[in-house]
C-alpha cells in the first residue's frame, strides 16, 4: 500500500556541461527518500540505472555537506556515502535549501544540478512521479503523463484539461508551464 501524502516536490534536473541544454522537470511525492528520487531521475532521463550515484546536498540541520546514494562497498572512493533509502528528501529540500548535485556514473561523471522549484499540493487525479516535459535544442516537448494508469501525450501549445482546469499552459522557449493554472 502506498503512503499517503499531501505535498509534491517539483524539481528541475539539469545535466551540466552539455550544449544544447538537457533537462527534465519532475514532480515527486514528499514521502520519497533519495533512493526513490534517484529512480525517478533515471526514469525521466531515460537511463537504465547501471552505475553508482550519489547526491551532494547540505544537511539543513547541521549545515554540513552530505553525500547520499549507494555506498561504495568496494572502496573505490574516499568519501562516505549515506544510504539513500535512509534519508527523506523532505528533510533536505526546504524553504532555504533548494539545490543539490546529483552524480551518476563515476567513470563518465555525469553531473547534474537538482533545483527544487516549488512545493505544491498533491492533485489526487494524478499518479506521481510526473515527468512534465523535457527540453531538447531549445524546444519544449511534453513527455508522457500518467493519469490513473493511462499514458497521455500532449504537444507544444496544447492543454491537458481535467474537470475544467488546464494543467499545462502553452509553452515557448522563454516560458515555463504553470502546473494547475486555470
Amino acid at each position: 500500500m502506498k503512503r499517503k501524502y499531501e505535498k509534491v516536490y517539483q524539481f528541475k534536473i539539469s545535466l551540466k556541461g552539455i550544449k544544447p541544454p538537457i533537462w527534465r522537470r519532475i514532480q515527486i511525492p514528499e514521502t520519497y527518500n533519495f533512493w526513490n528520487f534517484h529512480v525517478a531521475i533515471q526514469d525521466a532521463m531515460g537511463w537504465f540505472d547501471c552505475h553508482l550515484h550519489h547526491f551532494e546536498v547540505i544537511n539543513p540541520r547541521t549545515q554540513v555537506p552530505e553525500e547520499i546514494g549507494i555506498p561504495d562497498e568496494d572502496g573505490w572512493g574516499d568519501i562516505e556515502i549515506i544510504p539513500g533509502r535512509s534519508r527523506k528528501i523532505s528533510k533536505y529540500f526546504t524553504g532555504s535549501q533548494k539545490k543539490a548535485k546529483y552524480l551518476y556514473d563515476y567513470g563518465d561523471c555525469w553531473e547534474h544540478t537538482v533545483q527544487l522549484e516549488r512545493i505544491v499540493d498533491r492533485i489526487s487525479a494524478f499518479d506521481y512521479p510526473i515527468r512534465k516535459y523535457l527540453v531538447f535544442k531549445g524546444q519544449a516537448f511534453f513527455s508522457s503523463i500518467i493519469f490513473k494508469g493511462q499514458a497521455f501525450f500532449s504537444s507544444i501549445r496544447k492543454y491537458l484539461v481535467f474537470k475544467g482546469q488546464a494543467f499545462f499552459s502553452s509553452l515557448s522557449n522563454d516560458s515555463t508551464p504553470v502546473f494547475g493554472a486555470k
